[in-house]
């Protein structure tokens, strides 16, 4: 056939579109992975501020993602691999039951669980606030558990020093008539 009238500057000028299109779509990318970066960031600063981490177990492969924060609550060096046998030798032998508990909680079906439990770093006693959801497949199996782990010491210790003020005196120490009272009701109610 015989050549297009105009058919190289058709060429040159979808060349052209095609070039500035993909230069729009890569400044369009680059703005979005600033923007996720920058997002990170903001997350990141806002869990340490709060002394909130957040984590996500896969259980198809035990694959277990801990933000950074959820580390360093743990006292643990960000992107250590911990197992969940590694992870239960830090709570507190006293409260490893309640770890249980919501792990039969999630095998019983339900969608999520909230507690308080201590954990042991180094020689130091830390409070916990957790809060977990699961994820489950049509099926019914279990398939992600995620959650969030919030520091809770200062507040506990707070409010053990709030419990031992009102019923001990502040100068000797000694059960006060509050906690008389309130042991007295204790023992009448049994």
């Amino acid at each position: 056939g015989e050549p297009v009238p105009g058919g190289a500057g058709v060429l040159i000028l979808a060349g052209l579109v095609a070039g500035l299109i993909g230069r729009a779509a890569a400044k369009t990318v680059r703005y979005q992975m600033r923007r996720l970066s920058e997002s990170q960031a903001e997350l990141q600063r806002a869990q340490s501020l709060a002394h909130v981490g957040s984590w996500t177990m896969e259980i198809s492969t035990g694959q277990t993602r801990w933000s950074d924060e959820c580390y360093r609550i743990l006292g643990i060096a960000v992107g250590t691999p911990v197992s969940y046998p590694e992870f239960m030798a830090q709570v507190h032998p006293d409260d490893r039951g309640l770890i249980e508990a919501g792990w039969a909680a999630a095998a019983r079906g339900d969608r999520s669980y909230e507690m308080s439990y201590r954990i042991l770093v180094g020689t130091e006693v830390k409070w916990l606030r957790s809060i977990s959801e699961f994820t489950f497949d049509p099926q019914g199996q279990l398939q992600t558990l995620s959650g969030s782990l919030q520091d809770i010491t200062a507040q506990r210790v707070a409010l053990e020093q709030i419990e031992l003020l009102a019923y001990h005196d502040a100068l000797t120490g000694l059960a006060n008539r509050t906690l008389g009272q309130d042991r007295l009701q204790q023992a009448l109610n049994l």
